[in-house]
């Protein structure tokens, strides 16, 4: 729907003076703070025909305006003036970045701090992801297994009570079991596969064939538990709480269900083809009711050529679009560099 240069003037004016005022706003207060060389009359009937539009809503009949999820939605589509990213703070911060889990939440926390509302992260789904690397260790009398992926992620397993062996069979194991799992994508491994190929490597070393199929179960028993997996990164919960949308008892509860399912909306934008596109979903274009009063800003990060997780805000729709729209893309952005500069060393 199109609105003329005055009512969209107004509408931008209505949205940024109630995002920082927390107050409906009137004819007369905007006749004060904008010089527009019009009369608060025709102000009013302007804010009168975008209510009948369906831009604005007026919480009392004695009350000024505030947007509805249609204003915010033509704002963000049509009326968004945004900000500068701060890049160079945030590649510096990931300059010693080691591991995918630790990457994410210092990405989150400076995500959360420079735009003051919660930052949430998903984790590329492990089913895509491709087996780098599988090492074996001596652990005392156990024996530790440790998969990497190619997404930077790390998994561990202690396999308990087992024989000691020595550096020579431990690295007959360790090449065995990266013949077996390195380069493979997950979702394609057999995992109810029993056999070891170039078990024949091992026949002389009866106490090593043992091992062997110990440590092989280990590792696909905890291989099959990751397509399970759910993992997600939640970081600065407590600046919702800080929103005077949340302060009351009732709306304390829909925090924690906002979190929630806004956890599960982003899984939803993550199934779809992963392109630098900042996803906005407001109030009531979230399908879950728990997440009408709240906004999700969500971006695809990448890790390699196929794998990707999701990265963003949650907060109340009466939300600084201006900032933390390009914030949001902007840290998407230099985490899927970096990913991709870490890859290639």
């Amino acid at each position: 729907m199109n609105l003329d240069s005055r009512k969209q003037l107004i509408l931008s004016a209505v949205v940024r003076d109630y995002i920082s005022t927390v107050k409906p706003v009137g004819s007369e207060e905007l006749a004060s703070r904008h010089s527009w060389g019009v009369k608060s009359a025709t102000i009013r009937n302007e804010l009168a025909e975008l209510s009948d539009l369906g831009f604005l809503r007026q919480p009392h009949t004695s009350s000024g305006r505030i947007p509805s999820d249609q204003g915010y939605r033509f704002y963000v589509d049509h009326l968004m003036v945004t900000v500068d990213a701060q890049e160079r703070e945030v590649d510096k911060s990931f300059e010693n970045a080691l591991e995918l889990e630790w990457l994410l939440r210092q990405t989150c926390l400076m995500l959360s701090r420079a735009t003051s509302y919660t930052s949430l992260a998903t984790f590329p789904s492990k089913s895509d992801a491709i087996i780098s690397h599988l090492f074996v260790a001596q652990a005392g009398e156990s024996v530790l297994a440790t998969v990497l992926f190619n997404t930077g992620q790390v998994l561990n397993r202690l396999v308990p009570n087992m024989p000691n062996l020595s550096t020579e069979h431990l690295n007959t194991v360790n090449n065995i079991l990266n013949s077996k799992y390195c380069g493979h994508r997950l979702k394609t491994l057999n995992l109810s596969q029993t056999s070891i190929e170039h078990r024949s490597e091992i026949e002389q070393f009866t106490a090593v064939a043992r091992t062997l199929d110990l440590i092989d179960s280990a590792v696909k028993y905890m291989l099959s538990g990751l397509f399970q997996d759910d993992n997600v990164l939640i970081e600065g919960a407590a600046e919702m709480m800080r929103q005077p949308e949340f302060r009351d008892a009732t709306k304390f509860e829909l925090l924690y269900d906002s979190l929630e399912n806004g956890v599960a909306s982003m899984r939803a934008l993550q199934s779809n083809e992963c392109n630098e596109s900042v996803y906005v979903l407001i109030g009531s274009e979230n399908t879950l009711p728990e997440m009408k009063e709240c906004t999700l800003i969500a971006s695809a990060y990448s890790v390699g050529t196929n794998e990707c997780g999701m990265i963003g805000v949650i907060a109340p729709t009466r939300m600084n679009y201006d900032n933390a729209v390009p914030t949001v893309k902007q840290f998407a952005s230099s985490l899927s560099s970096l990913l991709a500069r870490l890859g290639a060393s």
